[in-house]
């Protein structure tokens, strides 16, 4: 018999991109509204860096996330991304998928 099995990794897939499409939204209209800024928008309010796939060297670092190379490299693609849609309707340029 065949069935299909849905494992721990599955279901976290699942269930993760509509997840984080919900918080960056929440993010996007903190943004908008002037709630602060989205480096503390992002650390504090979402789950954004839980979910990186940090390296062994990372993991093993002492440094802090905001020191390590892929956190700035990220910001720094979110602020790009908040900036070409600041202007939008709706969050779902910075929000949505492929964004």
């Amino acid at each position: 018999m065949n069935q299909a099995i849905l494992t721990e990794h599955g279901l976290m897939m699942r269930f993760w991109l509509p997840l984080m499409e919900l918080q960056f939204d929440y993010a996007f209209q903190c943004m908008r509204n002037g709630n602060g800024n989205l480096e503390s928008i992002l650390r504090n309010l979402t789950m954004t860096w839980f979910w990186v796939p940090w390296s062994k060297e990372d993991l093993q670092s002492q440094l802090p996330m905001q020191q390590r190379r892929l956190y700035h490299d990220l910001l720094r693609n979110f602020t790009v991304c908040f900036e070409a849609h600041r202007a939008d309707a709706d969050s779902y340029g910075f929000s949505g998928p492929n964004s």
